[in-house]
């Protein structure tokens, strides 16, 4: 789904990192966060975790998106809690895919 969303940018510069491979410095020139898992608790975001635990990400938009696990949603929204991110209420699933270039598109507007 990652690609997908990356597709959809096609004009703007675009970084896709694997959790496993986040570092702090991948995140803090972004201007909005598409973040995704397939399941909560991975321990392959534990770096990513603990850097939303101190930075401050006010006045960006994010949104998140999973394979069809409401539970990984749920998880992200609460790592991504303490950063200030603009989450997007709104997660994408991948068994709604048609729309996400609609749901992207919406997210980077900060709608």
């Amino acid at each position: 789904m990652a690609s997908e969303i990356a597709g959809v940018f096609t004009e703007d510069r675009l970084v896709q990192v694997e959790a496993s491979e986040f570092t702090a410095t991948d995140i803090l020139p972004a201007d909005i966060c598409f973040l995704g898992c397939s399941a909560p608790n991975s321990p392959a975001f534990a770096e990513f975790e603990r850097v939303l635990q101190g930075i401050n990400l006010a006045g960006r938009y994010g949104g998140l998106f999973t394979e069809d696990a409401p539970e990984a949603i749920a998880w992200l929204r609460k790592i991504c809690n303490d950063s200030d991110l603009a989450l997007s209420p709104e997660a994408m699933s991948y068994s709604d895919i048609k729309n996400l270039g609609e749901w992207a598109k919406k997210i980077s507007s900060g709608k």
